[in-house]
């Protein structure tokens, strides 16, 4: 799948559930997040505004689910701006909820940060126009 930022059509996707033999939910405080859930057709699970929110949302439907997505969204807005300093912060304020979503067993978790945004600030910008 190939879904571009500002420029593209919503595509049309099998279930995640059936695609994939899962049970998935999103949890995500914002929308753009549980847009892209619900085009993966996933389980919209209501949850707060911040991502300890999501956190307890997701403890709370742990065994409900076999798939959970949810995105740390605080650390984007400072890349996209330039702000290490602020990014730096947002990681840092994340350390504390690792260990309550490492006390769940999850078979796969993946965290993923884009260093890219200290470099670029853009999304669609490539790393070498702003970093030659």
């Amino acid at each position: 799948m190939l879904l571009l930022r500002g420029w593209a059509q919503l595509p049309e996707l099998p279930p995640m559930g059936s695609a994939y033999k899962l049970n998935p939910a999103g949890i995500a405080a914002y929308p753009m997040y549980r847009g892209l859930a619900t085009v993966a057709k996933m389980n919209i699970i209501p949850t707060g505004k911040n991502f300890s929110d999501e956190v307890d949302t997701l403890k709370k439907n742990y065994d409900n689910h076999d798939f959970f997505f949810i995105h740390y969204k605080p650390a984007d807005a400072p890349g996209e701006d330039g702000d290490f300093g602020a990014k730096v912060q947002a990681l840092e304020d994340l350390d504390p909820l690792i260990p309550s979503i490492r006390d769940l067993n999850l078979i796969f978790l993946w965290l993923r940060e884009i260093i890219r945004h200290l470099l670029s600030w853009q999304h669609t910008a490539g790393i070498l126009s702003h970093s030659c």
